[in-house]
């Protein structure tokens, strides 16, 4: 995930909206403006996995829930973050205002939830604890946090103000994070390792838009498996990419070999998403946008499961250490998403033992494969390896060609010893394949083992699939209900395949106006887009030539983004506008039609990154692992 640089604006607006009481009396509210991204032809930024644009923003709709009743102070601004000003007029004791009932400016009529006696710096906004929701339709370049009743944005002007409390958050969010082993290879040598990247916060997230995506996990997971067993689709789809792409071909000539419907296969899948401010098709609530799901060598449940705790810690030595501080702290992460992981290796490796021919001398192993040189993320790796409880073996394709070999029965043994699942954590970029490897490759696909993924599985995950799936009457095809079809595809953005004609009018309004926009290639791992000026020369390169039809353009995200210090190995803390890229993980375990096991993760996983960076690797320090907390 990656962003377009842009200078923060500092422009602001200040919408008012009238309220009317039972009575008819108007009561005032006044909302500050944001800089960057609310209403009002304020410049803004527009993003997909790791994009950003400076252009007009839609119009924003702000809505609070009104608790009635709660007098504040009617004239001083609440100016504690910048981009976010409030005054909000008096209430009067006893006013009944239920109703959403005006329009005013750029900010949809708006109720207002108001603690007693609060005024001043004090008067902020709080969640609704009666009945309703508040931030959940609230947009803006900046969240507030602490108009969702955690205090976030509290506690990061205590540590930007007190540099000795900062350090000692700090110092407690890296022995934290040593003691459970959320650790990288920096550099890359075997006995050398440093506390990942981290945000010192967690980052405020609207709970319906949480279990909007993970409620459709489910369905993806279902949908990814029966696109992968249409062999006319994958092969007419990816077809003209293979002719000029020496990585797809490869891939597509093994699954010419495989009799993929005879197979047991495991999909340990994650959907990648960025939360993007209110629009017409989300009726101005924030929802989540899809960035791409990944089918293969899928990271992040080991180490990035384990930052909830983390940020738990931090917040409550905080708030420990403020008197009277009566702010909640964050409830801890389950690791609920590692536990769904090995639970479906445990499961697969269970299927593999009951339906297939197993040798007598030894039990079988999860045969994990992982690229030759050292890795930065092999503790990810290995939280993986340990929740699934079996016996388990690393090895790389070189290391798998020396001594394996399949037997009469087609099961696949590596040193003498006979593999039940075969789990990919390299495979995925066409320069993890050296000399004999896509032989090696095939060696494991002819096999009766359970592949995570099997080539059929991987193929479905490349980005010219997804953007023919992002059309209704495709998707109808492997999705019957209408309702889960209308919900995916909500979260769904704009895509074109650069080699079509009917792409042509979209392709000229990337060239004219790039910063809308991002160009992707078929490929997975990050780092292969093509943003603002260098979409354009990239794609009049490929515009009419054989190469078109390996990138698809797609839409932007117009991204919400929140305040937050990054942590990082020898660099000195940052505070900065982030933005964040949310995980929803799932399992299935499925032969064809008959599918055993499908299950996903209520619990996300977050990559955040500076909303001033093209990249958003963490192994390079442009991201972190982060939290959420949701209202």
């Amino acid at each position: 995930m990656s962003v377009h640089k842009q200078e923060p604006t500092t422009t602001t607006t200040t919408p008012t909206l009238t309220l009317m009481n039972h009575q008819d009396t108007p009561t005032v509210l006044l909302l500050g403006g944001c800089g960057g991204g609310c209403g009002g032809g304020v410049p803004g930024n527009h993003y997909s996995s790791g994009t950003n644009s400076d252009t007009t923003s839609p119009t924003h709709h702000h809505h609070f829930h009104l608790r009635p009743g709660l007098p504040v102070d009617s004239t001083t601004s609440v100016s504690r973050h910048q981009t976010t000003p409030v005054a909000v007029a008096t209430l009067p004791e006893g006013d009944d205002i239920t109703e959403r009932v005006c329009e005013s400016g750029n900010v949809r009529s708006c109720d207002a939830v108001v603690p007693a006696g609060m005024k001043g710096e004090d008067a902020v906004l709080l969640r609704d604890n009666v009945g309703g929701t508040f931030c959940d339709d609230m947009d803006g370049t900046i969240m507030t946090q602490e108009d969702v009743s955690d205090g976030m944005p509290r506690r990061l002007e205590r540590v930007a103000q007190d540099g000795n409390l900062r350090e000692e958050a700090i110092q407690v969010l890296k022995e934290s994070a040593a003691s459970l082993g959320v650790l990288l290879r920096f550099p890359l040598q075997n006995d050398v390792m440093k506390v990942a990247p981290l945000t010192l916060f967690p980052t405020v997230v609207p709970q319906h838009a949480i279990d909007a995506i993970t409620d459709l996990q489910g369905a993806t997971n279902l949908l990814m498996h029966r696109v992968s067993h249409d062999r006319h689709l994958l092969t007419t789809c990816l077809g003209p990419a293979a002719s000029v792409d020496p990585f797809i071909r490869s891939l597509l000539a093994i699954h010419a070999q495989i009799d993929v419907d005879n197979q047991w296969e495991l999909g340990l899948i994650r959907s990648d998403y960025i939360l993007s401010q209110g629009n017409a098709s989300s009726q101005g609530r924030m929802a989540y946008k899809q960035v791409e799901v990944n089918m293969i060598a899928v990271g992040m449940v080991g180490l990035g499961g384990k930052v909830g705790l983390l940020h738990e810690r931090v917040q409550s030595f905080l708030d420990e250490s403020e008197q009277n501080s009566n702010i909640r702290s964050t409830s801890a992460s389950t690791g609920e998403p590692l536990t769904l992981y090995g639970e479906g290796l445990r499961i697969a490796y269970g299927c593999y033992r009951m339906h297939c021919k197993v040798a007598k001398k030894r039990p079988p192993i999860l045969l994990i494969v992982v690229q030759e040189a050292p890795e930065q993320i092999v503790l990810d790796q290995r939280f993986v390896q340990t929740e699934s409880g079996v016996p388990s073996l690393r090895r790389s394709f070189a290391q798998i060609s020396a001594s394996g070999r399949l037997d009469e029965d087609g099961c696949l043994f590596v040193e003498d010893r006979e593999v039940a699942v075969v789990y990919y954590r390299t495979g995925y970029s066409p320069n993890q394949y050296k000399n004999n490897d896509w032989e090696t490759r095939l060696l494991i696909e002819k096999s009766t083992a359970i592949k995570c993924p099997s080539v059929a599985h991987q193929l479905s995950g490349f980005k010219k699939i997804q953007q023919v799936l992002s059309r209704p009457e495709i998707l109808s095809r492997y999705i019957p209900d209408t309702d889960t079809i209308s919900r995916l595809r909500q979260t769904y953005m704009g895509q074109w395949d650069v080699s079509e004609p009917e792409s042509q009018s979209k392709l000229e309004e990337a060239l004219s106006n790039p910063d809308r926009f991002v160009l992707k290639p078929n490929r997975e791992g990050g780092g292969n887009n093509f943003y603002g000026e260098d979409l354009v020369v990239k794609l009049k390169e490929v515009l009419g030539s054989d190469k078109a039809p390996e990138y698809i353009l797609m839409e932007l995200i117009d991204p919400v983004m929140q305040e937050n210090y990054f942590i990082r190995p020898d660099k000195e803390p940052e505070r900065l506008n982030t933005i964040s890229e949310v995980s929803v993980f799932g399992v299935i375990l499925a032969k064809n039609e008959q599918v055993v096991l499908n299950k996903s993760s209520k619990e996300i996983i977050v990559r955040v990154k500076s909303s001033s960076s093209y990249e958003g690797a963490i192994c390079t320090g442009h991201a972190c692992y982060g939290s959420v907390v949701s209202v």
